[in-house]
């Protein structure tokens, strides 16, 4: 079992649809030592419409720089890509990659000062939604804010399947409650049993169940950290009025998102945890059902 590193850098960028994100950019490449993942860090990234009908591309380049320019009248910072092309990701190579972006909240208007997590909204735009009229070979600039070193495991998975699944019910807490548990706009569980009112009563376990009691709207997490598990025969609970199946990236990284959705119902979204930042991404938003009399449940 060899553990492997990569590079992920965390940035932001404005699109042509006139609003702004934050965008997560894993590496091409993977390396035996942190060290050498972080060379990686002299990266320069851009968003480019090349030929070929592909679409919006991020395009990685060997390295990158800036400088303040002074011409008498004003100043302001010249920024550049340089060297080789090391990368290019189309949206579904990104997806597949790990990377994801997040729309930054509208409503913050232009006047954002300091940016919090809780600002994001996640999205299932892709590359060719957010920038519409893009010119061709035009470089659209993303600007590199931060970086991760992520740890890559070839062959077995390096953490045990126990504390992954606490880690992905942890970031599904966080994302309730936040810092503030007191301003949570739903509340949540984990393991809860549940009696499905059919023809005969049913006892299932929904993995996590959240609650919105102003909208009287019910969420079923579905949690699986491998392969094995999400092809078992165990019973998926998928009976709220929002659905999701939540996955680790590593284990969303063997298939692509098209093979997922084709092995969920058409009303499931799909949920991507990043165990060692925890953090999470939406793959694939869920179509909104109804809860019907027939299908209603008991906790």
């Amino acid at each position: 079992m060899q553990k492997r590193y990569q590079y992920c850098m965390s940035g932001m960028f404005a699109a042509t649809d006139q609003n702004h994100y934050e965008i997560n950019i894993p590496s091409p490449h993977t390396y035996e030592t942190e060290e050498e993942a972080m060379a990686d860090g002299a990266f320069g990234y851009r968003f480019v419409l090349l030929p070929g009908g592909k679409g919006p591309q991020v395009v990685i380049f060997e390295g990158s720089g800036f400088r303040l320019v002074c011409d008498g009248k004003e100043n302001y910072i010249k920024d550049w890509v340089e060297g080789d092309i090391v990368g290019i990701y189309d949206f579904d190579e990104f997806t597949k990659a790990g990377g994801y972006i997040r729309l930054l909240n509208p409503e913050l208007g232009d006047n954002v000062c300091i940016i919090e997590d809780s600002d994001f909204l996640d999205t299932d735009k892709t590359f060719a939604d957010i920038f519409p009229n893009m010119e061709h070979l035009k470089l659209y600039y993303i600007d590199n804010l931060a970086y991760s070193i992520d740890e890559i495991t070839e062959g077995d998975k390096y953490m045990a399947k126990t504390e992954e699944t606490l880690i992905i019910e942890d970031v599904l807490y966080q994302n309730l409650f936040g810092s503030n548990p007191c301003l949570a706009r739903e509340y949540g569980t984990k393991e809860v049993t549940v009696t499905l009112l059919k023809e005969k009563k049913v006892k299932e376990i929904v993995d996590f169940l959240s609650y919105n009691a102003k909208k009287d709207e019910f969420r079923c997490y579905e949690i699986k950290v491998s392969m094995a598990d999400f092809k078992s025969k165990a019973a998926k609970t998928w009976i709220g009025n929002y659905n999701y199946l939540v996955i680790p990236r590593e284990l969303y990284l063997k298939q692509s998102l098209y093979e997922w959705k084709e092995q969920i119902p058409y009303y499931v979204g799909i949920i991507v945890v990043n165990v060692e930042r925890r953090s999470k991404w939406v793959a694939k938003r869920p179509t909104p059902m109804e809860v019907s009399a027939g299908m209603k449940f008991i906790c």
